[in-house]
């Protein structure tokens, strides 16, 4: 866990994550997901910095190839049916 003290950067391709987390925009998809992420960062100071998508900026380029290969390994294994096995 983060202690609230913890001040961070966080570097997005999502002009919507910005919004719906720091802006007041309504969450029109996850809105489970954005609750949840807004109730983890309400009393730490934390700002969001947009990274252009899909131009050429390395670690950007990476954290989409790791986005890419988790849904495909997520998308090969059958879901368990029980939490606990």
């Amino acid at each position: 866990m983060i202690p609230k003290a913890a001040h961070a950067l966080v570097h997005t391709d999502s002009q919507y994550a910005i919004g719906v987390l720091t802006k007041g925009w309504k969450a029109k998809a996850n809105v489970e997901l954005v609750a949840n992420i807004k109730d983890a960062l309400r009393g730490r100071s934390v700002r969001f910095a947009y990274v252009p998508g899909h131009s050429g900026i390395p670690l950007n380029e990476r954290a989409d190839e790791l986005a890419r290969e988790a849904i495909r390994v997520r998308r090969s294994r059958p879901p368990k049916l029980d939490p606990g096995a």
